[in-house]
Formats: structure tokens, C-alpha cells, sequence
């Protein structure tokens, strides 16, 4: 190593002949040696990977071994966890077709891709309207009797409580033959709609309720009504497998036939509106085995918080080592190398990949505990979902925290190299992106939405564009087309291309090629090795001699001085290095 380049060699005032091991020893340049020599073992252990730390001093990998076996055993738990969410979900995805199909007149799920009018849910004359009603009251006084699944009446005689109807609509009249308009304030009725016994009268489609509007001296102006509601309870036991690993459920429904007519378009949306509530229910069960299966599934939650604990403590104490080794490196660079650390190299002694190990773990004990209140304790339905997105969360942030194990082998780190040696470019090019997407929504829903389903909304808009900048149905934009006026014709067309050529050729082109430079960079340092940039890199990459400083003016050493000189390297090399 050049003698200008040395630690020892940029000191001023150092003699230029040492003539005894003992004076070297006791001179001020070995302790800066042993200093620098500390600092190169502190540092070279910091940055060493898992692996070499286990391979060349012993230490085992507590840290990548918990990782795995987190990882092992939550995944389990998430499959274990997701079978038995899809079996809920889809066990209440029926409930609610059922009821749907029971107490919506003329009710038929919508199958199609697209949104499209559906018949079925609307309601166009003042006499469905009384139709509809009556239906749903009918269906609700005959349940019992022609019910199929385990819900019956929220009553202990079971009996059918009344229903209760609630309508709003304007103080006042619109009379459209005349262009006349007197709105005044929203009027808010309820009153409640007594069931007939369905054993005493043999009629069972008797009720109407046009009649009870007129016994009861109420009346609905179609042409002021905003929305009304008729709202019902029932109680329903979901059955599974009987069991302690999956008891069954009770639930209270609130359930409300709403006809929404806040438009005045001359049509009244109905639906039926389902609010589950969990209450406690009386279960009796011998299945063999399952207190077996629910100490299970109790010890694996156990074992996936101390896992998650564990991993929390052993990611956190190397956090505190590198904030530590961050502190004395500056001091030893300030006082020793006559340089200061950049912001970008002081964040290499923290090491992000723990930081995103700890928030994933955080993430998970959250999610555990609301799974356990769920399925343990017989919480809201509301928090299964919860549950579901908190667990996928942490799932997620855990597997990008594991990929930090990946970067050890260059082989299999080279995506997230060149990930993070183009994310600069990239994020400059997804913002030029991203405003001129947001232009493309806001133009194409304005002009193409009284004409084109896949811009009625901003939202549909926004769908639909992304949709098309990944090459889905593209040809969609083109046929769904609904007007005659030829400029909107040409607007859609010119828009459409457009967004395409820039998106798909000129975006996507760019982006590969910030992907194809990083690489090419990447290359040429790690594979033709080439100098180390950061300061911390050229210091670990130096090998360091003892240099000696010597004035212009003074005579050139002779043959047998060189000799000498390089026998006292030696030795002090010997020296430094044992």
C-alpha cells in the first residue's frame, strides 16, 4: 500500500529511523495501530453475514433459525386459519342468498362480469312497490313454517314479533304537469306492522299493505319519498362440525328491506341489508379427540407469541449494537481519519431488514390476539375479518423481512440488488406516471361517463384504465361504447390509443431500461470488482503497513538500510496481524 495512503503515513513529525522493536512498541504510532486494528475487527464482525459469523467464530444464528421456524409454523397456522375463515365466509355468503331469495320479491344473484340493470332489485310503479312489501311481510309471518335453515324468530314463545317500517320523505308536493316544485323540511315516520297467525288464516298472502296504510292513517307521496326501511329480527345457530375446535355460532340479525329513492329517476333500489351480532349459545358435544385438537391449536398460537417475543428481543439488541458501533466508528473517523460519515454511510449500521422484522412481528401478535378473541372467546364477526387482514399483513412484512437471508448469495440477491440501485429512477418515473394517470381518470370518467359502464364512476375509471395498462381487455373499451355522437366516438378512440402507446411502450420501455442500467452497474462492481465506494469499504479494504514519513532533504537510504527497513515491516506486519 502506498505510504501517502497510510493512517500512520499522513502523520506529520514521525521519525524516519526506528532502530529497536522496543522504541516501535513504545512509541505513540503502536497505539493508533492497535485502535485501528480494534476497529477493523469491530467493523468486519458487524458486517458480516450469518453464516460467515457461524462458519468462522462459532456463533450460532439463533435469529435466522426462530425466523424459520416462525415461518414454518405460522404458515401452517394462516392455511389452518384461512380454511377455516373460508368455510365462515362462505357459510354466511349463503345465509345471506337465502335470505335474499326468501324475503326480496322476484330475487336473483347478479352473475354477471359487468355491472348491468338489474330487474329483480328495482322497483318502477307505485304497485310493486305495495307488492314488494307485502311479499316480504307474507315470507316473514309464514318462516317457521317454511324455513329450511336453523333461524327462527327473535322471541322465546316463538311467536313473530311486528315489523317495523320507517319512511322518510319531504313536507310538501312536486307537481310535474305543471312544473311545480314546494319542498320543505324531511319528515320521519315509523310504526310498527303487526303479523297475522299463518295457522288461523288459511290465506297466507292476505296482508296488504296498502290497506294498513289507510287503516292507519299514514300515506306515501311517491314523488317526495327519499328512502324508507321495513326491519325485522331473527336469530340463527350456524352448525359446523359440533365440536371445540369449531363450535357452533349464535348470531341476532337485524335485517332490513331498503328501498332507496334519493335519486327521483322514476325507480326505487331495494336490498336487503343483513347486521349479524354474535350472542351466546348453549353447546353440549362428545366428539372424541377434541380436546386434543384445541389444546393444539392453543399451544401452536403459544408457540408463534414466544417465537414473535424472541425474534422481537434478538432483532432489537442488534439495533442497539449497530447504534453503538455507529457512535464509535464516527468518533474513530473524526479523531483518527480526519473525515466524517455521510448520512447515506451512517445508514448502513442500521440494518432495516431487523426493523422490518420486528414491525412484522408486532404485526403478528396483534393479529394472534385478535384471532384468539375471535375464535377462543366468541368475539364479533366484524373482528374475523380483522383478524384475517392483520395476519395477512404480518405474513407479508415477515416474508420481506426474510429476504434479508437472501442477500447473503449474490446469485439469489440479484433482483433485490437491482431493485434497490433503480429505485430512485423508478420512483421518479412512477410520479411522472402517476399525475398523468390521475389526468387520464378525471378526463375519461368526465366525457366518456354518461356513455361507457367502465367509466361511470371515477373509481370504475381509475379500474379500468390500470386494467388496460397491464393489456386486460382492452378491447372492452373499445365495444362498450353507448352513444351515436361521433365526437365522443372519436374522444374514446383517441383517448384509448393513447393511454396505450404511453403506458404499455413508452413507460413500461423506460422502466426496463433503469432495470437493465442497474444491472449493467451492478456487473461491473461485483463481478470485475471494482473499488469500494463508502468510506467504511476503502478502510476494510486496505491493508495496512507501518509507513514512514521522510523529509525531501534528507539522504537516500542505502542497499543494506532497505533491507533492514523491510525486515522492521515484516516484523511490526507480524506484530499487528497476531
Amino acid at each position: 500500500m502506498n505510504e501517502t495512503t497510510s493512517l500512520l503515513g499522513r502523520r506529520r513529525g514521525i521519525r524516519c529511523n526506528i532502530n529497536s522493536e522496543e522504541e516501535i512498541m513504545n512509541s505513540s504510532i503502536f497505539h493508533e495501530i492497535q485502535v485501528e486494528k480494534e476497529m477493523r475487527r469491530k467493523l468486519n464482525d458487524f458486517f458480516m453475514s450469518t453464516w460467515q459469523k457461524w462458519r468462522l467464530r462459532g456463533q450460532f444464528p439463533w435469529k435466522i433459525c426462530i425466523q424459520a421456524m416462525l415461518f414454518t409454523i405460522f404458515s401452517f397456522q394462516l392455511y389452518s386459519f384461512g380454511n377455516h375463515r373460508t368455510f365462515h365466509l362462505e357459510q354466511h355468503s349463503d345465509m345471506t342468498a337465502a335470505f335474499n331469495k326468501v324475503f326480496l320479491k322476484d330475487w336473483h344473484p347478479d352473475t354477471s362480469v359487468y355491472p348491468s340493470i338489474n330487474k329483480a332489485d328495482k322497483i318502477y310503479t307505485v304497485p310493486d312497490f305495495y307488492h314488494h312489501v307485502d311479499y316480504t311481510v307474507n315470507q316473514y309471518a309464514k318462516l317457521n313454517s317454511e324455513r329450511i335453515g336453523s333461524y327462527g324468530y327473535d322471541s322465546e314463545n316463538g311467536k313473530p314479533p311486528p315489523l317495523k317500517f320507517c319512511f322518510q320523505q319531504y313536507d310538501g308536493e312536486i307537481l310535474p304537469e305543471n312544473v311545480f316544485i314546494e319542498i320543505g323540511s324531511v319528515q320521519e315516520h315509523c310504526f310498527l306492522i303487526p303479523v297475522h297467525d299463518p295457522k288461523k288464516n288459511h290465506n297466507l298472502d292476505s296482508f296488504s299493505f296498502e290497506k294498513f296504510l289507510k287503516h292507519s292513517n299514514y300515506s306515501l307521496n311517491f314523488g317526495t319519498l327519499i328512502q324508507a326501511q321495513l326491519t325485522f329480527r331473527l336469530k340463527m345457530v350456524f352448525r359446523k362440525f359440533m365440536s371445540k375446535m369449531d363450535p357452533p355460532e349464535c348470531y341476532r340479525l337485524n335485517l332490513g328491506v331498503e328501498f332507496d329513492n334519493t335519486k327521483h329517476a322514476g325507480l326505487i333500489s331495494v336490498s336487503l341489508n343483513i347486521r349479524p351480532i354474535r350472542i351466546n349459545c348453549n353447546v353440549k358435544s362428545n366428539i372424541a379427540n377434541e380436546d386434543f385438537q384445541f389444546s393444539l391449536r392453543q399451544n401452536i398460537d403459544t408457540t408463534i407469541a414466544l417465537l414473535c417475543v424472541a425474534s422481537i428481543i434478538l432483532c432489537s439488541i442488534s439495533l442497539g449494537e449497530g447504534f453503538k458501533l455507529l457512535k464509535e466508528t464516527v468518533y474513530f473517523f473524526k479523531h483518527y481519519q480526519g473525515k466524517s460519515l455521510t448520512p447515506s454511510e451512517s445508514l448502513d449500521f442500521i440494518d432495516f431488514w431487523y426493523v422490518t422484522i420486528i414491525l412484522s412481528e408486532i404485526i403478528i401478535l396483534y393479529g394472534l390476539y385478535v384471532k384468539i378473541q375471535v375464535q377462543e372467546i366468541n368475539e364479533e364477526i366484524t373482528n374475523f375479518s380483522t383478524s384475517a387482514e392483520i395476519l395477512g399483513y404480518g405474513y407479508i412484512v415477515q416474508i420481506v423481512g426474510n429476504f434479508r437471508y437472501v442477500s447473503y448469495n449474490l446469485k439469489s440477491n440479484v433482483l433485490l440488488l437491482i431493485i434497490k440501485k433503480s429505485f430512485l429512477n423508478i420512483i421518479r418515473c412512477l410520479a411522472c406516471i402517476l399525475v398523468l394517470f390521475w389526468g387520464y381518470c378525471v378526463i375519461g370518467w368526465i366525457v366518456l361517463a354518461p356513455y361507457h359502464v367502465k367509466f361511470s364512476s371515477l373509481s370504475a375509471a381509475s379500474e379500468s384504465i390500470f386494467s388496460a395498462m397491464q393489456g386486460d381487455d382492452i378491447f372492452g373499451i373499445f365495444t362498450s361504447l353507448n352513444t351515436d355522437r361521433l365526437s365522443v366516438w372519436w374522444f374514446c378512440q383517441i383517448y384509448t390509443y393513447s393511454f396505450i402507446i404511453i403506458y404499455i411502450y413508452v413507460f413500461g420501455t423506460l422502466i426496463i431500461t433503469f432495470i437493465g442500467d442497474a444491472f449493467e452497474i451492478l456487473k461491473q462492481k461485483y463481478i470485475n470488482d471494482d473499488i469500494p465506494s463508502t468510506s467504511v469499504e476503502i478502510f476494510l479494504e486496505k491493508e495496512e503497513y507501518l509507513a514512514f514519513y521522510c523529509k525531501d532533504s534528507e539522504p537516500a537510504p542505502s542497499s543494506e538500510d532497505k533491507v533492514k527497513f523491510w525486515n522492521a515491516l515484516k516484523m511490526l506486519k507480524e506484530i499487528i496481524l497476531s
